[in-house]
């Protein structure tokens, strides 16, 4: 219940950013609520939202993805604990990404693994990357680009049948009053 409110609460704070009154405060109104007590709506660990062209919300909690119409209607789950094509570990960091055509990628940072599945939630292939990452994204192009180091690098892109494109990005060394913060 109380990830429930919590992402309602997050909704209506993002959706209302810059709607302060004229003493400043802030006016909050529902847009949209995602809830209810049956297991689709109840939440564990939401670590990210994406929202893709036609409204949808993918939810990732872990090792879950949910998918929302954009009523907050329960449509369908991704992924789920195991090894398998299209689970996940019960120990993973995960990042998820969508693409222009609505393909989902969904990164185990632990393994640097990406899963791809389709718009109806099914597994469809992975990349193997070799990069511990920090998260994943889709460049203009539809390619991925993957947030980690690796080479001296931080940014490594593949296409998404896997190829590795390039890498950029050069890793730096803290400035030493800052290491402690």
């Amino acid at each position: 219940m109380r990830y429930t409110l919590f992402l309602v609460i997050s909704l209506l704070l993002i959706g209302n950013i810059g709607s302060a009154n004229q003493n400043g405060k802030f006016n909050l109104r529902k847009d949209l609520g995602i809830g209810g007590g049956e297991e689709p709506y109840v939440f564990g660990e939401i670590s990210e939202l994406e929202i893709d062209s036609k409204g949808n919300i993918y939810v990732l909690d872990t090792p879950f993805i949910k998918k929302f119409d954009k009523n907050g209607n329960f449509l369908l789950s991704i992924g789920g604990k195991g090894e398998g094509p299209g689970e996940f570990p019960s120990i993973s960091i995960l990042y998820i990404a969508l693409d222009s055509k609505g393909k989902l990628f969904v990164l185990n940072g632990l393994k640097g693994d990406v899963s791809v599945f389709n718009k109806k939630g099914e597994f469809l292939y992975s990349i193997k990357t070799g990069v511990r990452s920090n998260g994943i994204l889709i460049d203009s192009e539809d390619n991925v680009v993957i947030v980690g180091f690796k080479d001296n690098k931080i940014f490594h892109v593949y296409s998404q049948k896997g190829d590795f494109i390039s890498s950029f990005g050069e890793s730096f060394n803290v400035p030493k009053k800052y290491e402690k913060c």
